[in-house]
Formats: C-alpha cells, sequence, structure tokens
C-alpha cells in the first residue's frame, strides 16, 4: 500500500533523521571545537610530534572536499533522494522524494560546508558536519512552508 506524504511532511521526517545521525542538537557543539582548539594551542606553544599527525587540524575533511570544493548540486540532490528513500519505511511517490530533496537542498547548498555536502552526496549522513545542524533546521522550515 503506497501512502502518498506531502512533500513538507516527508522533509520534516527526512531531516529528522539526517540530523540524528549526524548528531543533531543532542551533541554539545561547544566541546568539540573548543577541545580542538584546546589542542591546537598546545601543539603550537610546545610542538611535540607524537600529538601533531593524531590532531592533524589543517587536514582535508576525511572525503577529501576542500571548503570551497563542493560537490556538484544535481549530485547531492541524488544522494539525498537515496537517503530520504532508505530512511523511509514507508514508500514514498518519486516526485514527493525528488521535490523534498531539491528544496532541501537549494535551502542548505550555499551555506553548507563542502564536508556536509559530499557526506549527502555519498549518501553518509554520518559524515555531516555537526556546525550545519542549523541548516537543517532552517531548510525544513523553509521548505515546509514552500510546500
Amino acid at each position: 500500500m503506497k501512502i502518498r506524504l506531502s512533500a513538507a511532511a516527508a522533509l520534516t521526517v527526512m531531516s529528522l533523521g539526517v540530523l540524528t545521525a549526524c548528531g543533531g542538537d543532542d551533541e554539545p557543539a561547544d566541546e568539540p571545537s573548543s577541545s580542538a582548539s584546546e589542542s591546537e594551542s598546545s601543539s603550537d606553544d610546545a610542538t611535540p610530534s607524537p600529538s601533531e599527525p593524531e590532531t592533524e587540524p589543517e587536514a582535508e575533511p576525511e572525503d577529501g572536499a576542500a571548503d570551497g570544493d563542493k560537490p556538484e548540486r544535481d549530485v547531492v540532490i541524488s544522494g539525498y533522494e537515496k537517503i530520504i528513500t532508505a530512511q523511509t519505511t514507508v514508500e514514498l511517490p518519486a516526485d514527493i522524494v525528488k521535490q523534498t530533496a531539491t528544496c532541501f537542498v537549494d535551502e542548505i547548498y550555499d551555506d553548507a560546508s563542502a564536508q556536509t555536502l559530499q557526506a549527502i552526496a555519498d549518501e553518509k549522513p554520518e559524515g555531516i558536519d555537526p556546525s550545519d545542524a542549523s541548516l537543517f533546521t532552517e531548510a525544513t522550515t523553509a521548505c515546509t512552508k514552500a510546500g
């Protein structure tokens, strides 16, 4: 049996699932960043060589995407469509999935990090940068109003 959901309902369900995968609002955003900056400060002061390879503060994201090297918008949309399809327990019509993914990606694309966009394109929501979580909330609100 097919259940037809509105694009807004599908978007809300999917953004919650993706936020859960990336840690959502449950993880304090300040702790990881302050810990990273503390370790960077201490490595600048004493520069112990064993700790530098572990932290690698200037390393690119694991997926190889640099901040200015975002994947193409259509690739991100396609990846998000696949995430939506994989995470829903009901069969959603393809046009609703496409509409939802397109609106969502259009809303976050300019402001999201290359790491987050690449994680979506690669269908790996666990790779989304937690600092981009607020963009997901904003996109959900905007697309719900539009839908």
